[in-house]
């Protein structure tokens, strides 16, 4: 049985400090994906997304942290890798959808977001926040040279809103 093509967006708020429960209160988007920094990320379900963020959050303040003292090597990888992490993030997924529907549902999603552009635009300022559209493909390996230029479909609207906000857009292709 061959797998169907489907593709999902994000709008991705990559920021040092931040707390999650701060940021729905200025955007009032529910996020899909989260991380406080010196913590592992959390995926957040669509019906009890507010306690496990609430959770997720007494933990990270009721103080659990690495260990004070290291040895010497250990300090040093430790810099080098919590250089190359992200602090934080805040990730909002539409819904998955197919092909056909593909400009449609962008420009959808990105009319969502034009009604929180200030917000966003204020987040980033107040965060120092770097803002990413995210396009998702996971395409079946028969419809992979017909769907590998969907960023070629993005609409005018689109393109204006990332401008606007100085929003970078990536594409994640995974061949089922």
């Amino acid at each position: 049985m061959q797998k169907r093509s489907y593709f999902m967006l994000g709008i991705e708020l990559y920021m040092e400090d931040f707390l999650p429960l701060d940021i729905y209160g200025e955007l009032g988007l529910r996020p899909s994906e989260c991380k406080i920094p010196q913590k592992e990320a959390i995926t957040l379900s669509y019906k009890d997304w507010r306690a496990s963020l609430e959770r997720y959050k007494n933990d990270d303040s009721n103080g659990i942290e690495p260990q004070a003292q290291h040895k010497a090597d250990e300090a040093k990888e430790a810099k080098i890798d919590e250089a190359k992490k992200i602090k934080g993030f805040y990730k909002i997924r539409s819904k998955s959808f197919e092909f056909h529907s593909f400009r449609k549902e962008c420009d959808r999603f990105v009319a969502r977001l034009e009604k929180k552009k200030k917000s966003l635009l204020a987040i980033k300022q107040k965060h120092n926040a770097f803002i990413v559209l995210r396009i998702y493909a996971f395409i079946n390996k028969k419809d992979f040279i017909r769907h590998d230029s969907i960023w070629l479909n993005l609409s005018a609207s689109t393109s204006r809103f990332c401008a606007s906000v100085n929003a970078r857009i990536l594409t994640q292709i995974k061949v089922l």
